[in-house]
């Protein structure tokens, strides 16, 4: 069950591929998967500095 789960929300969540990359209507798709927005912090954590307050906002 984890192997219909994990993969597909690994590789549509930009962690493998660029997401601007990807079909426009793949795109829509991973916007429903959690894992794509937790990248989006930890990037802007570990690769920016940035802090907590700034990316409550988002």
């Amino acid at each position: 069950m984890s192997f219909f789960v994990l993969l597909p929300s690994i590789m549509l969540s930009g962690f493998l591929f660029p997401r601007e990359a990807m079909p426009l209507a793949i795109q829509y798709l991973s916007n429903i998967i959690p894992l794509t927005y937790h990248l989006v912090i930890i990037r802007g954590i570990v690769l920016k500095g940035i802090g907590f307050p700034y990316l409550s906002l988002r």
